[in-house]
């Protein structure tokens, strides 16, 4: 049997592909570069692409709690757990060209890892991807441990904007959905 989704999905879908996709070649990039102080300034489309799909793919996420298509329970965890996976993407692409390790306090150091070992390399990244899915999933429930913070002027406006989307996610969307105002035209809760 074929899962159907729905065009948003599917558009959500594409968005986290290419989320993935972004975060593998930048992952890449600065291991190729290690040690020989690599930037984006070889690389001006990345960084605009980058910064497209992260303005992009946020708005998208807030404009979805508009519209109609969040009427379901399912859908609101969807799109919420969404938001944390793209937010924990944007962190780690942040803390990826963070070479003086000042963008966040308690992430694990990317650039301590040695190029000449590939699997140690990208075993490294792959604890501060999850470093930066747990400061998400933290930032986003506003528990805010304080074992991840931020550092960094740029950082700070980044957790801003996330705590923001994430109480508009939990107070517009949920509380739509359970005050039955989102209901569809002659249904009933």
């Amino acid at each position: 049997m074929l899962l159907r989704l729905r065009r948003t999905d599917r558009l959500g879908l594409i968005a986290g592909v290419v989320s993935i996709a972004l975060a593998l070649l930048l992952t890449t990039l600065v291991y190729l570069h290690h040690g020989r102080a690599f930037t984006l300034d070889g690389y001006p489309w990345l960084r605009s692409i980058g910064w497209l799909l992260f303005i992009g793919q946020i708005g998208l996420l807030m404009s979805s709690i508009i519209h109609y298509h969040h009427r379901s329970l399912p859908a609101l965890i969807r799109l919420y757990a969404w938001l944390i996976f793209q937010f924990a993407l944007t962190y780690y692409a942040l803390v990826l060209f963070d070479f003086d390790n000042s963008a966040f306090a308690g992430i694990h150091d990317l650039h301590a890892y040695s190029p000449d070992k590939p699997l140690v390399f990208f075993t490294g990244a792959l604890k501060t991807f999850l470093d930066c899915l747990h400061f998400s999933i933290v930032t986003s429930a506003t528990v805010g441990y304080g074992d991840i913070y931020p550092r960094d002027w740029l950082a700070r406006i980044l957790t801003d904007v996330h705590i923001l989307s994430a109480t508009g996610v939990a107070i517009i969307g949920f509380g739509r959905y359970f005050s039955g105002h989102d209901a569809p035209p002659g249904a009933q809760r």
